[in-house]
């Protein structure tokens, strides 16, 4: 994955916009272009409340919300919301459009990355459409790096039926007692991994463990760690989702030594079982389009390609960008 800032199309002499932390007098209208201007209608008001509620409740003085504007007219904004784990996920407007450059976009994008990482974020992430060639086009500017596609998947319950059990493995929940146990394997399992590779060693195993908790509805009775003759051999988060009867696997993942055992069916096997017991009707995941041998897992288990995203982000250790006009 490579973090630099591509070049753009418009010279900065042609650069006629400012980009700035949104005042408080114009929050409404920049979030109305994160949520969807030109939209209307019950859902964009109902996303801006949502938003404004974030920004009242949990943001100081709503500096992780900016805009490129021209005097008091927005042409881009962009949101970074914060999760426990020290990282940060984009909100922001689209160019698709094609009603505005990707260049304001960018512009800003490069700012707020730069200040939430600066006030202590290590990641900073956004999830496009492929299809989205403007945004990915800002994205690219905006000095953030592709780290994979991510192709969602989902597998009904509807007359799940138990697997037998595999005699050599042994399941754990979690508790405080095998937190320390959870957190070494999920360390293991990412040696050689074909699932998003880059992220090794950018986060701290804590903060990768808390944004694994923050990832829909904590339920620690449905985190499973394997034992394979008593040894730490891999995991299985499992999480509920915060607003529908869905269960989400939020990590999985199997130590080098133990591979190519049937571990992973395994493991993939009693999340379903899990989430079959506690009635929920689905589960749902996201895996990385390189990892053919999870896909193939998740193939065989029943699970079907719902949507796709490219996974784009900036972290701490970035080169800064070249600062945009008026920042």
């Amino acid at each position: 994955m490579r973090f630099e800032r591509k070049q753009s199309a418009v010279a900065d002499g042609a650069r006629d916009w400012r980009v700035e932390p949104v005042p408080s007098e114009h929050l409404e209208s920049a979030l109305t272009l994160v949520v969807g201007a030109g939209r209307g209608g019950p859902d964009v008001a109902a996303g801006v409340a949502a938003l404004r509620g974030y920004l009242d409740d949990d943001v100081p003085a709503g500096h992780d919300l900016w805009w490129a504007c021209q005097g008091a007219q927005g042409l881009a904004a962009a949101l970074a919301v914060r999760s426990p784990g020290r990282t940060a996920v984009v909100l922001h407007s689209t160019t698709d459009t094609g009603l505005i450059p990707a260049e304001p976009l960018a512009d800003l994008l490069a700012a707020m990355a730069e200040r939430v990482c600066r006030d202590g974020a290590t990641l900073v992430q956004a999830l496009l459409p492929p299809s989205s060639r403007s945004d990915i086009l800002a994205f690219e500017q905006a000095g953030f790096g592709l780290l994979a596609e991510l192709i969602y998947m989902r597998q009904c319950l509807r007359g799940h039926q138990d697997p037998p059990a595999d005699a050599g493995v042994t399941f754990r929940h979690y508790n405080a007692r095998t937190h320390d146990l959870f957190a070494r394997t999920i360390v293991a399992s990412y040696a050689d991994s074909l699932d998003c590779p880059s992220l090794e060693g950018l986060r701290d195993t804590e903060d990768v463990l808390a944004g694994h908790k923050a990832a829909g509805v904590f339920r620690p009775d449905l985190w499973t760690l394997a034992l394979v003759d008593g040894q730490p051999a891999g995991v299985v988060l499992l999480n509920q989702n915060a607003t529908q009867n869905v269960a989400e696997i939020v990590y999985m993942g199997v130590a080098k030594a133990f591979r190519g055992r049937g571990l992973g069916r395994a493991l993939l096997a009693r999340a379903a079982q899990l989430a079959a017991a506690d009635r929920f009707g689905a589960i749902s995941l996201a895996v990385d389009a390189s990892n053919h041998f999870a896909r193939k897992i998740y193939d065989d288990a029943g699970f079907v390609e719902a949507s796709r995203r490219l996974a784009y982000v900036r972290t701490a250790q970035s080169p800064p960008a070249a600062p945009p006009r008026g920042a």
